[in-house]
C-alpha cells in the first residue's frame, strides 16, 4: 500500500494527545475505612479494574479513529503492478476513432458519441493537475500539445466524424511524437469500433499501458458502391455510354431491394430500381446518352440505411471534340489514310512528309501514322519519344525498301520490337482478336466465319520478352500481322505490312476503316474518371508548369493543394485538405485545366470487427500491455481510478475511522 498525499501522515502525531490525557487524568481511587471491610473488599477490586478496561477500550478506539481518518486523507492505494510509478503526475493520451463508420447505432445511440461521453469520463477520473493528449483522425496540428483537465474537455466535445481513415499504427505512431521527458508515466486510451480495415494492433510496437474501450454497432450490414467502368475508353458527343458498377453487400440477405438514382450534371437522368441475392457482389449496368456538352460530372447513389458515406459514387470525364490525327508518310502517301480521315468532321486530319514535319506543334496530336518512313532521323526520333511519353499513340506501317535500321533503331528505344527482313509471298491473316478494343463496337455479335487481308510482301516482328503486347490479328502461323503494344499509358501499333496494292489487300479491307478509326479515337489517354480522397498521389497528364500555382476549387473550398510536375505530369497530394466527396475543379488563373471526382475511402464499408479475444490474443503475442475496459460511462471513472492508478482505500478508512468513533461513543454509555 502507497500514499497519493503522504505529507498527512504527519497528522498521526495527534494521537498523542488522548494518550496524554488518559495518563494525567486517570482516576486515582482513595482508601475508606468502615467496620465491615470484608463485604466490600471483592466489589472494590472489580470496580477499579473495570474501570480501567473501559478507559483502555476508549484509548484504543480513539487513536484507531484518528489513525483512519488521517490515513483516508493520505489516500490509501493499493498499485496493480508493484512497479507503478507514482513519482510524476500521470500524462493520459485518448484516441477517438472518429471515422465515418462510427455514424452507426448502438445502444446509447451514435457510437461516436458514446466515444465522447465516454473520453470525458475518462478525464473525470484523473485530477485537476494531470495532463491530457486528445488525437482523432484528422490529426489537428492543436492537439500536438498537452492540455489541462479543463481545456482538454472542450477538445473533446468538438471532434466530429471525418472521411479521413487511420490505421492504429499510425495513431500511435502520432502519439509518440509527443514523448517528452515528463511523460514517463503515460497512460494511452483507445476508443474505437476494432474495424479489422484500420484497427492493425498486430502492426503496433509500444511499452505504454494500453487501455482499450470497445464500441459495438447495432448493425452488422451495410451496401455500398465502389467500383465503376465505362464498356468504351473513350467519350463522344450523342454517344450511349454503359456504365458498370460493382454493388457489395456485407450481409446474407437474398432478394435485398435497393432504390436509386443517376445524376448528369446535377441532373436526375434515370432511378435506379435493383435486388441482389448474394453477399458478396452484384454487377449493375445503366445505359444514357451523352448531350452536346464538353464536361460530363455524373454521380450513381443508393439509399441504405444508416451507414450512407459510401452510397455515393461520383465520377467524371471530358467529351472529346475532336480528334487530331498527323500522317507522316514517305515520297508517296497512301490515298486509303486520306480518303478516311481527311473529310471526317470529327477528325482532325493533317498530312505532312517526314522531311518536312513542324515540330512545334508535334504535341497537339493524339495519332500519328507512319506511313512507310524511309528514314527516322535523330530530331523526329527524340520527339517522337516525347510524343509517347506524353501518353499520345503511334501507328507503323513499314517502309518496303532495304534499309529500315532507322526504324527500328526508334522502336528499340520504345521496347515495341523491330521488323526483320523483308520476305515475298503471299500469306493470309487467319486469327482475330475479338476482344482487343480495336474491334469496339465493329460487331454486333462475334462472326463464325470472315475473310480476313492477305499480304504479299511484309516484314515479320521481333516481339521483346519484356514487352507488354497484345496480338490484334495473326497469321496461320501465329507470325503477328499486327500488334498493339501497351507502354504505360501510351499504345503503339505495328503493321507487317505496308498500304499499297503490291504489298496487302489491307487498305480495301472490311478491316481497314473500324481498326484505324478506333486507334484515332482511342489515342489520347482518358484521364481516371474517379478518386478516393486519402488517395496518396492524383496524377493529371498534358498540365505544364508554370509560375502560377494550381487551385483546388469546389464544394465552397478555394485552396492550393501540394503539387509537382514530372514530364509535363501534375503530380498532386491532396492530404487532409479535402474533408467532403464530390466535383472539384482543377484552375490556374480563372482557367479550368481539369475535373476531379473525389469519392470517401471505401476501408470502412467491410464490416468486419475483431473480437476483445482476438486483440487479447494479439497483444499477448505482441508482448503489449493491453487492458479492456467494460462499462458504462456512469462507472467507467471508477474502473479507470482501480486500473490506472490501483485500488483506493480511502473511503474504506473512513468508514473504519467513524466506526471506531462510534465505538468510543458506546463504550462511554454502556461502561458506567
Amino acid at each position: 500500500m502507497i500514499f497519493n498525499r503522504p505529507e498527512f501522515l504527519y497528522a498521526l502525531s495527534l494521537l498523542a494527545i488522548p494518550i496524554i490525557i488518559h495518563l494525567f487524568n486517570f482516576r486515582r481511587y482513595k482508601t475508606v475505612h468502615f467496620s465491615q471491610v470484608k463485604f466490600l473488599k471483592n466489589i472494590k477490586q472489580k470496580t477499579q479494574s473495570t474501570s480501567r478496561l473501559k478507559h483502555i477500550l476508549v484509548l484504543i478506539s480513539r487513536c484507531l479513529a484518528i489513525s483512519f481518518l488521517v490515513i483516508a486523507f493520505s489516500e490509501p492505494i493499493i498499485p496493480m503492478t508493484e512497479d507503478k510509478a507514482f513519482e510524476e503526475r500521470p500524462h493520459v493520451c485518448i484516441y477517438i476513432d472518429n471515422s465515418f463508420s462510427m455514424d452507426a447505432e448502438g445502444s446509447e445511440g451514435a457510437l461516436i458519441q458514446q466515444a465522447i461521453k465516454q473520453a470525458i469520463s475518462i478525464v473525470d477520473a484523473y485530477d485537476e493537475t494531470d495532463q491530457f493528449q486528445i488525437i482523432s483522425n484528422n490529426f489537428l496540428g492543436r492537439h500536438n500539445r498537452w492540455y489541462n483537465k479543463e481545456n482538454i474537455i472542450n477538445e473533446i466535445t468538438s471532434i466530429e466524424p471525418t472521411a479521413k481513415v487511420r490505421k492504429l499504427s499510425q495513431v500511435m505512431e502520432r502519439i509518440s511524437e509527443l514523448e517528452t521527458d515528463n511523460s514517463a508515466n503515460k497512460s494511452i486510451y483507445l476508443i474505437s469500433d476494432l474495424q479489422k480495415s484500420s484497427f492493425n494492433l498486430q502492426e503496433v510496437n509500444d511499452t505504454n499501458n494500453l487501455h482499450l474501450i470497445a464500441l459495438q454497432s447495432n448493425f452488422t450490414h451495410n451496401a455500398y458502391l465502389n467500383q465503376l467502368q465505362f464498356k468504351r475508353p473513350y467519350h463522344l458527343s450523342d454517344q450511349t455510354e454503359n456504365i458498370q458498377y460493382t454493388l457489395r453487400y456485407s450481409e446474407d440477405n437474398p432478394n435485398t431491394e435497393f432504390i436509386g438514382n443517376l445524376y448528369i450534371n446535377d441532373k436526375l437522368r434515370s432511378p435506379i430500381n435493383f435486388k441482389i441475392s448474394d453477399t458478396d457482389s452484384s454487377l449493375q449496368e445503366i445505359s444514357y446518352q451523352n448531350k452536346n456538352e464538353t464536361q460530363v460530372r455524373g454521380s450513381i447513389s443508393i439509399k441504405d440505411f444508416p451507414i450512407a458515406f459510401d452510397d455515393t459514387l461520383y465520377y467524371n470525364y471530358p467529351i472529346q471534340s475532336k480528334i487530331e490525327v498527323l500522317h507522316i508518310h514517305g515520297e508517296t502517301p497512301s490515298n486509303a489514310i486520306s480518303r478516311l480521315f481527311a473529310n471526317d468532321s470529327l477528325i482532325a486530319y493533317q498530312a505532312n512528309n517526314f522531311e518536312r514535319i513542324d515540330f512545334s506543334n508535334l504535341f497537339d496530336f493524339g495519332l500519328i501514322i507512319l506511313d512507310q518512313v524511309p528514314n527516322i532521323s535523330t530530331g523526329l526520333n527524340q520527339e517522337l519519344n516525347k510524343f509517347i511519353d506524353k501518353g499520345r499513340s503511334i501507328a507503323v506501317f513499314p517502309n518496303n525498301s532495304e534499309d529500315i535500321s532507322s526504324l527500328n533503331n526508334f522502336l528499340t528505344t520504345l521496347n515495341a520490337g523491330t521488323y526483320s527482313k523483308e520476305k515475298k509471298g503471299k500469306k493470309k491473316v487467319a486469327n482475330i482478336n475479338l476482344e482487343s478494343d480495336l474491334f469496339d463496337q465493329v460487331f454486333d455479335q462475334k462472326p463464325d466465319r470472315l475473310d480476313l487481308p492477305e499480304v504479299y510482301l511484309y516484314r515479320s516482328l521481333n516481339l521483346p520478352l519484356n514487352a507488354l503486347n497484345e496480338s490484334v490479328l495473326e497469321f496461320k502461323d501465329e507470325e503477328a500481322f499486327l500488334v498493339n503494344f501497351k507502354i504505360n499509358s501510351s499504345k503503339v501499333y505495328l503493321f507487317s505490312s505496308g498500304l499499297s496494292e503490291d504489298e496487302s489487300n489491307f487498305a480495301n479491307h472490311a478491316l481497314f476503316v473500324p481498326l484505324l478509326y478506333n486507334m484515332a479515337i482511342q489515342s489520347r489517354p482518358n484521364p481516371k474518371t474517379y478518386h478516393f480522397i486519402g488517395d496518396e498521389v492524383i496524377i493529371i497528364d498534358d498540365i505544364e508548369a508554370e509560375e502560377s500555382a494550381i487551385h483546388l476549387v469546389g464544394n465552397g473550398l478555394d485552396i492550393i493543394p501540394s503539387q509537382r510536375f514530372i514530364n509535363n505530369q501534375l503530380q498532386l497530394s491532396i492530404g487532409d485538405d479535402i474533408q467532403k466527396a464530390g466535383h472539384y475543379e482543377l484552375t490556374r488563373d480563372g482557367k479550368v485545366l481539369a475535373n476531379l471526382s473525389l469519392n470517401y475511402n471505401r476501408d470502412e464499408s467491410i464490416l468486419e470487427f475483431y473480437t476483445l479475444e482476438e486483440l487479447e490474443e494479439i497483444a499477448s503475442n505482441a508482448n503489449l500491455n493491453l487492458n479492456v475496459i467494460e462499462g458504462r460511462n456512469e462507472i467507467l471513472s471508477n474502473s479507470i481510478k482501480s486500473i490506472d492508478q490501483g485500488l483506493s482505500l480511502w473511503k474504506l478508512f473512513i468508514v473504519l475511522g467513524l466506526l471506531f468513533f462510534g465505538i468510543e461513543i458506546l463504550l462511554l454509555r454502556l461502561l458506567k
